[in-house]
């Protein structure tokens, strides 16, 4: 059995430098591994890892990097960190270097990666001297650009010969560097294989090169496909590769075709997919103790779990509030963070479904709640939609009944029979409304609304009626069970939760969760 079928892959739960993998990308990797180890026993592999930006590339790539790495030698490459360099060759040579020596010193090959690195650098030599003369000339007050007014014919012409000269000597060395490189690197990494402290190939990892100058990434690029060139390296480049192509466009012009400029260099182009939200949640919060410990205790929840149990209930409410933003998955990612803080720091009881609306308030624009504590409108109406919450609201049930209230109604003298008291109603109204509703009602402050669910009982023993109400606006309104929101009343004032507590404990744990 080859060593990247042994390797696990489990990235289910958190490392020592990463949290748990939420998005099911582990098997992704232990396939690539197996197909790039396949490559690189037949020659160099470039493989283009395309994901736009906020998708999680870079915690791929560092997994990877991590469940691999003790097993191949592997190089990680933030090219954005070194994007100041002005030679990337520099930067992959120095991190190739890093590794090897870490698994074998051995001054000899060391010198000689040294030695090949400054011949390639010598490339650039002639323009450099030419920059450098035309530097001196400009300080002396001599226009570069009249030089044919100072010297003679004949002084040009020895000039340009010395310099085509010096650019072959140039070009001779720098390629003599290069073909040192490759057979440095060759000899160190068959020395590490043979020592079997890690095994062929070689898996050098370059990050956030979409992020980089235009000229920089090409350079990279250039480099990888001419300098490292050879058998048991492959290359894993994570790109937007949308925006390089864009990047690359403002260096050759809006009608260069930077689509196939890009495959010269790529061997192949995998796209990590995502996950959709509901998956991307799933997988979140079921991994979260934080939450399994929230869902599992009935007394945090305002209205009784429906038939499909709690945690697909919980799971439907969160998607669908992530699905009504259109929240990317750094979006999902961090307001999900920072609703698990909001539990675990939060000393009452708080009602899922407005805490989870209102921190996806706060994760969306820091501006909205601060605007609706100074009574500013924040929600969209049919004469004023700009600068409003762009939310598509979903329907939800409200699962109610009597029971919790068995023994009060008893002690008022009113007829309970289990069979009234468990029947259990299920009212639908748009998630969006119900918050609207509920948040008028809760500015005024908790008021105890005892007395209207004893009435409202009272009309259902005699007249087998649910007293309705109105919601929504004229375009969009529905009948919806009244005394159900006074069952939601009914769970803030026993907790003395008011909707302050809502807004400080939003306020705090996106702090938190930056």
């Amino acid at each position: 059995m080859s060593i990247s079928q042994e390797l696990t892959f489990d990235w289910s739960l958190a490392s020592d430098e990463f949290p748990e993998d939420n998005m099911g990308r582990a098997e992704h990797a232990k396939n690539l591994t197996r197909f790039m180890v396949q490559k690189g026993q037949e020659g160099s592999y470039v493989l283009n890892l395309n994901a736009k930006w906020g998708t999680g590339k870079t915690y791929f790539l560092r997994r990877w990097v991590e469940e691999i790495e003790n097993n191949y030698p592997t190089v990680y490459i933030d090219a954005w960190s070194g994007d100041h360099s002005s030679d990337p060759l520099l930067s992959v040579v120095s991190e190739v270097q890093k590794e090897l020596h870490s698994l074998k010193d051995i001054s000899d090959l060391e010198n000689r990666l040294f030695e090949g690195v400054a011949k390639a650098v010598k490339a650039a030599a002639p323009a450099a001297v030419k920059a450098l003369v035309k530097g001196q000339l400009k300080r002396l007050g001599i226009n570069p650009e009249e030089i044919g007014d100072i010297f003679t014919g004949d002084d040009i012409a020895d000039a340009g010969a010395k310099l085509v000269e010096l650019a072959i000597e140039a070009h001779n060395e720098a390629s003599a560097g290069v073909d040192n490189i490759k057979t440095t690197i060759q000899d160190w990494l068959a020395s590490v294989v043979e020592s079997k402290k890690r095994e062929y190939p070689l898996f050098i990892f370059i990050d956030e090169l979409d992020r980089c100058r235009p000229t920089y990434a090409i350079e990279m690029l250039e480099t990888i496909k001419h300098i490292f060139d050879m058998k048991n390296v492959v290359f894993i480049v994570a790109t937007d590769k949308e925006q390089l192509q864009h990047s690359i466009k403002a260096i050759y012009g809006a009608e260069f075709d930077s689509r196939l400029y890009l495959d010269r260099f790529f061997t192949h182009t995998v796209t990590l997919s995502n996950p959709s939200r509901s998956e991307f949640i799933s997988r979140k919060v079921n991994n979260s103790k934080t939450f399994d410990n929230f869902i599992i205790n009935d007394n945090n929840f305002v209205f009784p779990a429906s038939e499909k149990g709690r945690k697909i209930d919980v799971h439907e409410l969160l998607t669908g509030i992530a699905d009504g933003f259109g929240w990317p998955l750094r979006k999902v990612n961090l307001w999900i963070d920072r609703l698990e803080a909001a539990l675990i720091i939060s000393d009452r009881k708080m009602d899922l479904t407005m805490l989870s609306f209102l921190m996806a308030l706060e994760t969306d624009d820091t501006d909205w709640l601060r605007k609706y504590q100074e009574n500013i409108s924040i929600f969209r109406n049919n004469n004023d939609n700009q600068g409003k919450v762009n939310f598509n609201s979903f329907a939800i049930t409200t699962p109610w009944n009597f029971s919790k209230f068995k023994d009060s109604l008893m002690r008022n003298g009113l007829p309970v029979e289990e069979i009234r008291i468990n029947r259990t109603f299920e009212p639908e109204v748009g998630l969006l409304e119900f918050i609207k509703n509920r948040l008028h009602i809760m500015s005024r402050g908790n008021k105890d609304p005892w007395e209207t669910i004893l009435e409202a009982y009272r009309i259902y023993v005699h007249r087998g009626e649910i007293l309705k109400v109105s919601v929504g606006d004229a375009n969009n309104r529905n009948d919806y069970h009244a005394i159900a929101f006074e069952v939601y009343s009914h769970f803030h004032y026993e907790h003395k939760t008011t909707l302050n507590h809502y807004l400080e404990l939003c306020r705090y744990s996106s702090f938190m969760s930056n």
